[in-house]
């Protein structure tokens, strides 16, 4: 089975130069909106073509029995998830999430299960990159979401990557 990652509401974008500066809200490291010190950083950036070039590389790196395991399911590169996303994660900054899988992990699913929409992982560019200050992290950070995200389609919680060393 073949993947490829596809932009979803990129459009319009313009390209912009390596580095651009970031402005973040934190008290304790948790997002907050009263009593907050402002921290800047750069971030690295990459165009969208090279972002989706990245994570196809993460989806032909993972394993060829468990790609070839995936079925109906969608990874699209998002630039920030939406509020209901949001929500779902109980985050309240859009920065906290890196990748959402959105759907039924086949470990839950029953016999009867079928003619449904593709379950979806979300990969979010922007909270990516503003983790990151140079190519290798980038990459190394989508190959990551990447395979965690998969192992969430494949029925493996946050408690179980983290015991094994994986989250």
């Amino acid at each position: 089975m073949s993947f490829r990652a596809v932009p979803s509401g990129v459009e319009g974008l313009r390209e912009i130069s390596h580095y651009q500066e970031i402005s973040h809200f934190v008290r304790n490291d948790k997002w907050c909106s009263s009593e907050i010190i402002t921290v800047s950083h750069t971030f690295w950036q990459s165009t969208p073509d090279q972002f989706e070039s990245l994570v196809d590389e993460a989806i032909e790196q993972i394993p060829e029995y468990y790609r070839n395991a995936i079925d109906n399911l969608a990874i699209v590169v998002e630039e920030l998830p939406d509020h209901w996303t949001m929500q779902a994660a109980h985050i309240s900054n859009p920065y906290q999430l890196l990748g959402f899988y959105h759907g039924v992990p086949i470990t839950q699913r029953h016999l009867e299960y079928g003619n449904v929409a593709p379950d979806r992982i979300s990969i979010y560019r922007r909270p990516i990159l503003a983790q990151c200050q140079n190519d290798d992290e980038v990459r190394a950070l989508v190959h990551h979401v990447v395979q965690h995200e998969v192992a969430h389609y494949f029925g493996i919680d946050d408690d179980r990557l983290m015991e094994i060393g994986a989250y």
